[in-house]
């Protein structure tokens, strides 16, 4: 899962949230030609209170769409309205026909948009892999001609929610920065790969690909 927050000029921030749900553990123990899925994620903060939510029903026929699926699987789009606050991002997948579910709890921070310098986190750049792609429908408070906060100097990508890193690859990943001096030497910055160990793993060498009103860096 991966969220990250978009000041809007009404102070609740724009949320898009990534799912990505894999193919070797969803087809797990599913021997139905029918996928029925239900997608859920709340966003919970500091209080224990339920801010916003995403549910969406997914129905896949996998006699049309088994092969691309087992590709990589389902990547699915959505998007949460939060105020400034610490939240916990609770997301979870349930399959009716086999009852397997998965959960995914992560944090996020929706900063103070209102001058406070902010960046998202860095965003790494979709590549090599096919996904079955599932957007959530519209709700009645979002705005429909809202523009997709995906892109680098108009041109838009699709975001990793799970990086994955080779000793001596090079990926892409984008830094998205808000409210920071518009000279040159407004933002610093330096990369590490950390473990799930929470160490430093190896060295990592970025190198400024494209700069415009985003930034995107490769290393």
């Amino acid at each position: 899962v991966f969220a990250a927050a978009f000041p809007t000029s009404t102070g609740t921030a724009r949320v898009p949230v990534i799912v990505e749900i894999p193919s070797d553990r969803l087809l797990q123990k599913h021997k139905d030609p029918g996928m029925n899925l239900d997608v859920y994620v709340y966003a919970v903060d500091a209080a224990g209170t339920t801010r916003d939510y995403i549910y969406q029903p997914i129905g896949l026929d996998l006699t049309k769409v088994g092969e691309k699926l087992k590709q990589a699987g389902i990547k699915f789009y959505g998007q949460l309205n939060l105020p400034p606050g610490e939240y916990s991002l609770r997301t979870l997948v349930r399959d009716n026909e086999t009852d397997r579910t998965g959960l995914t709890v992560t944090a996020l921070r929706v900063p103070d948009g209102n001058g406070t310098p902010f960046t998202t986190p860095p965003i790494f750049l979709a590549e090599g892999r096919t996904w079955v792609m599932v957007k959530a429908k519209p709700r009645q408070n979002e705005d429909p001609k809202a523009e997709y906060p995906f892109a680098i100097g108009g041109e838009s990508f699709i975001p990793a929610a799970l990086a994955s890193l080779r000793s001596g690859d090079s990926t892409q990943v984008c830094l998205m920065a808000y409210n920071f001096p518009s000279n040159a030497t407004a933002i610093t910055y330096v990369g590490r790969a950390m473990g799930v160990d929470g160490k430093a793993h190896g060295k990592v060498e970025l190198k400024l690909n494209t700069a415009t009103g985003k930034v995107c860096w490769e290393f």
